[in-house]
C-alpha cells in the first residue's frame, strides 16, 4: 500500500486517477466511512489525498505558497541545467533563461490543482471551506503575475525590435 501510494504521486497517473476517484464517489457516494467494505476504494482514496498533498502548494497561504513555489522553480531550474549540460532538451518549466512561471503556474491550478480538489471536497467540506477558497485567492494572484510576465516580454520584445533598428509602437504611432 506504501508503494501504492508513493507511485501515486507520479502525474503521469494524475487524471485516470481522478476518473477513478470520481467513479468511487458515484458508486459509494460521498461519505469516506461507507468505503470501508471496498477496499479498492479505500486504497485509492489514500493514494489521492497523499497525491493531493503533492500537488497542493497553490492552496496553501500565499505566504507559503510562494516559499514552496520558489524552492520548487529552483529544483526545476537545477533540473534544466543539468539537461543543458548533457545536451538534452530542457523539460518544461525548467528553462530558467524563458522567464516564464506565472502562466504555467495558473494552468496548473485551472486544470490539475482545482479539479482534484473540487473532488477531494465532496468528500470533505472542509476542504471547500478552507482550502478552496484560499486556492481561489492564490489563482487571482498568479493570474496577475501572468499578467505581468506577459507586459514585461512584450516589453523585452519591443525593446529587442527598438535595438535591431526597428521603430518602437510609440514612435509608430507618432506619439
Amino acid at each position: 500500500e506504501i508503494i501504492e501510494g508513493v507511485l501515486g504521486t507520479d502525474m503521469a497517473h494524475h487524471f485516470r486517477q481522478v476518473e477513478t476517484l470520481k467513479g468511487h464517489i458515484e458508486k459509494l457516494d460521498k461519505d469516506p466511512s461507507d468505503w470501508c467494505g471496498e477496499p479498492s476504494a479505500s486504497l485509492m482514496l489514500q493514494t489521492m489525498i497523499l497525491h493531493v498533498a503533492d500537488i497542493s502548494t497553490p492552496a496553501k497561504p500565499l505566504k507559503l505558497s510562494d516559499r514552496w513555489t520558489a524552492m520548487l522553480r529552483q529544483e526545476f531550474y537545477g533540473q534544466g541545467d543539468h539537461e543543458k549540460a548533457l545536451g538534452m532538451p530542457v523539460s518544461p518549466l525548467c528553462d530558467r533563461e524563458c522567464g516564464r512561471f506565472a502562466g504555467p503556474q495558473v494552468g496548473f491550478i485551472d486544470f490539475i490543482v482545482r479539479p482534484t480538489f473540487d473532488l477531494l471536497a465532496a468528500l470533505a467540506h472542509r476542504v471547500e471551506n478552507e482550502v478552496l477558497p484560499e486556492l481561489s485567492a492564490n489563482l487571482v494572484v498568479w493570474e496577475e503575475r501572468k499578467a505581468e510576465e506577459e507586459l514585461a516580454a512584450q516589453s523585452a520584445s519591443a525593446e529587442a525590435d527598438g535595438d535591431a533598428g526597428g521603430e518602437h509602437p510609440a514612435q509608430a504611432v507618432g506619439v
